[in-house]
């Protein structure tokens, strides 16, 4: 018989996390520069001026309204008795932390991604685009499409997970199988 269809869930989720967690660990700020020595000096300079045109601190510098609004949310919800002004307080150390404290990791994890993923004649591609006309504009777009990602989390897990759940219920009981969710 098979398990709770909500276990099976919980297990991946589970190993997910595992893997996010292993891809964490990979992205540790003390080992970047030990990681750029691994690749080849001209790639790794493709990658700063990608990254350089891409601007990543200035998509998280943009991206800040959405992020506070969001911490301050879930940290309402956390904490109903915060007051407005501890709130801000909290807000505020936050986005220190994350825009000034913060920004050169963020930077220098995704320049270590993008070696991982791209090779040299990609990310002069990509740096060229998005230096183009074109490519600027879509740079100037791309606060917005982040600040909407969580909007496709919500997306996942109130539409797509329960329809997909009961669609693979449905399918094992039409063979005979019972199921729970």
């Amino acid at each position: 018989m098979l398990g709770s269809v909500k276990a099976v869930v919980l297990a991946l989720a589970l190993t997910l996390a595992c893997v996010g967690a292993t891809v964490a660990e990979d992205l540790q700020p003390s080992q970047f520069a030990d990681k750029l020595k691994g690749y080849d000096p001209a790639t790794v300079e493709a990658a700063r001026a990608y990254a350089h045109t891409f601007n990543l601190k200035g998509l998280v510098a943009q991206s800040a309204p959405q992020i506070a609004a969001r911490v301050s949310v879930q940290l309402k919800t956390k904490n109903p008795t915060m007051t407005d002004d501890q709130v801000n307080q909290f807000i505020d150390a936050f986005m220190k932390s994350v825009l000034l404290e913060n920004s050169d990791v963020i930077e220098q994890a995704a320049i270590v991604v993008m070696l991982e993923v791209f090779s040299k004649d990609e990310l002069i591609a990509l740096q060229q685009f998005y230096s183009s006309p074109v490519g600027t504009e879509v740079l100037k777009k791309m606060p917005s499409v982040m600040g909407r990602m969580s909007d496709i989390t919500q997306l996942m897990q109130t539409y797509i997970v329960p329809r997909a759940l009961d669609s693979a219920v449905s399918s094992l009981r039409a063979s005979g199988v019972q199921v729970k969710k």
